[in-house]
């Protein structure tokens, strides 16, 4: 319930490449296949504004500031936020990728 409801829904965008599940609309999941094989500030930017626009596609995130990103492998990064919902303001650590 709650706040913690709203966090395994922020993980699940995160964990869910968009327009690769027939069952979610096109508006879910997040579009990282695309971020890696570029130089890293490149990747910081484009991982931060993917995160970003497919977090706010649910209603309940007004806001996803402080956005972090760091490596953690050749396919994959660190990202911490912290996002504002009904529920209050939350902060996220996780690890995303292509191998996730």
């Amino acid at each position: 319930d709650g706040a913690e409801a709203m966090r395994q829904a922020i993980l699940k965008i995160l964990r869910t490449e968009r327009f690769s599940c027939l069952i979610y609309s096109w508006n879910y999941g997040v579009e990282l296949g695309g971020c890696f094989g570029q130089r890293f500030p490149v990747v910081q930017s484009e991982v931060r504004r993917t995160v970003r626009e497919a977090l706010l596609q649910d209603g309940r995130i007004f806001d996803v500031r402080d956005i972090a990103v760091s490596q953690a492998g050749r396919r994959d990064v660190q990202v911490s936020f912290t996002a504002v919902t009904v529920f209050g303001d939350l902060s996220i650590d996780e690890e995303v990728g292509t191998r996730v």
